[in-house]
Order: C-alpha cells, then structure tokens, then sequence
C-alpha cells in the first residue's frame, strides 16, 4: 500500500490548485479560496459545491489507477478532469506530482518493492505525456532555449529522476515564465557561466535525498558571490525539503511547497532544455 502524507488544497470556487498544507501526513483533498477568485469576491454556490465533490473523485480515481498502473483509466480520467474545467497545469501539479511523491516516500519506507517503484514511475511517466500533450507546452523540456529564461530548474547532481522538474517547469510556465530545466546538472563554475549568459531571476534547484546537500552547498557558494545586478534567488525543494531533513541552506530558500515560490515571473513565455556547452 502506497503510504500518502500531502494535504492537497484547491480552490472551491475555480477549481484550481492553491498548493500543499502541512503537515503532509495523509494524502487527501481540502478547499480553499485562490487569491483571483478571493479579489474578484466570489461567491459560492451549489455549482461550486458539486464541481468540489467532483474534483475530489478525480484525485481519488487519479490515485487508484496509478497504484494499478492503469493507464486506460488514467486517459478517461484526465478526459474527465479536462471536460471539467481543470487545466492541464493543475492536472499535473496538483494530482500527478502528489503521487510521485507518495510513491518516492512509498519506496523510502520499504512499503513497496523496486519492480513496483518502477512500475509506478512509468505510470506517472506516461500520465505526464498524456497530459502535457493537451497543452501548448506539450514540447516542455525537449526544444532548444530561445531567448533569456526567467527561471532555471535542475536536480542537484546525483538525482536522476527529471519528471519532477519537467512537471514544475510545465506549471511554471503556464504562469507565463520563460522556463528552462538545465539537465543533466551543472557544477557551480557551470551554472554561474550559465546566469552570466541568461541573466535568469530564479534557480530552483530539487533535492531528493539530504545526502545531496554537499553538492548544493558549493552551487549556492558560488552564485552568491556574483554580482548583485546578474545574482539569482536560488531555492532548494524536492522530497528531502518537504520532509523537514534539511534545516537550512544558507543563501537559498528551502521550498516545501512550490506555491510559496514567488509569483513576479515576468519575462517572455516559453520553454526549453539546456544541454551544457
């Protein structure tokens, strides 16, 4: 049995994700109010209530067929979920995301073997394809970079796994940044070479066990002693941040919930992988 700790909130009155409550002890669905639809004074209404109830059967069915790795249910369900009013970002941060994290802590405990962890992260493999296919960012993570990138996403070194980031870069630049996932990851002489070029606003940079930190501690060091004008904010996440095992980083701010990212991510919009030089 998969082992669930995440308090997914979403707003009762748009249906769209607001983020993660702590303290990510069991894996269920709770309502909110996101700031759009909290200045525009929405009222609820019996629409909003069923839309509400509805939402949380797709999660929940969402869930099912990925501890089955049933990827024909998974399909009706995201058809289901798009019909509506769910945007595809939200799909893939808010239900997909959640499970790839259940099933990495899943794994942690020992609660499920590796040829289920396999099997489960093929799922969520094929799910995100699935979904990112419905939007305009469907190529997210493959194209060349064209233009400056407002923010760069990368694993610390020895976390092997990208779907994570690909799906943030995807939520992210449905909010109209210009995103780019750096893979493999840079060494800190290389991504400072690399903000000099870009001039980026942000690093997010996703750690999936503690032991991770020493690569991250020389990134931090290094970009810090760039220039104010050109110097990023660096952010550290990941399994290992939402979890509490990292107390701090110095010069970075740990994100335990991609929602706390700042919301100023003006820039062009667009998408694309950087391969190192």
């Amino acid at each position: 049995m998969l082992v669930g700790n995440t308090v997914l909130v979403w707003c009762a009155y748009c249906q769209k994700f607001i983020g993660e409550d702590p303290p990510y002890e069991e894996l269920r669905l709770t309502h909110g109010i996101c700031p759009s639809c909290e200045a525009a004074e929405a009222e609820l209404t019996d629409q909003n209530f069923e839309k509400a109830r509805a939402l949380g059967d797709i999660v929940a069915r969402l869930f099912d067929a990925g501890r089955a790795g049933n990827l024909l249910a998974a399909e009706h369900i995201v058809e289901e979920a798009s019909a509506a009013g769910i945007r595809a970002a939200d799909i893939l941060i808010g239900m997909l995301a959640p499970l790839m994290f259940v099933i990495g802590e899943s794994w942690g405990k020992g609660a499920i073997t590796v040829e289920q962890q396999q099997h489960f992260s093929a799922f969520c493999e094929e799910a995100y394809q699935l979904v990112a296919a419905k939007t305009r960012l469907s190529q997210a993570g493959t194209e060349t970079l064209t233009g400056r990138p407002t923010v760069l996403i990368m694993n610390a070194p020895g976390n092997f796994h990208t779907l994570g980031i690909r799906v943030l870069a995807l939520w992210l630049a449905d909010r109209n940044a210009n995103v780019c996932v750096v893979d493999p990851p840079l060494d800190a002489e290389g991504l400072a070479m690399l903000v000099r070029e870009t001039h980026a606003k942000f690093l997010l940079v996703s750690m999936a066990i503690p032991e991770q930190e020493t690569h991250i501690f020389p990134i931090v060091e290094r970009l810090t002693q760039l220039p104010e004008a050109i110097r990023p904010q660096i952010f550290v996440g990941g399994n290992a941040v939402k979890m509490g095992l990292v107390p701090a980083i110095p010069g970075a701010t740990l994100l335990t919930d991609i929602s706390l990212f700042p919301n100023d991510l003006s820039g062009r919009p667009g998408d694309g992988m950087l391969q190192p030089r």
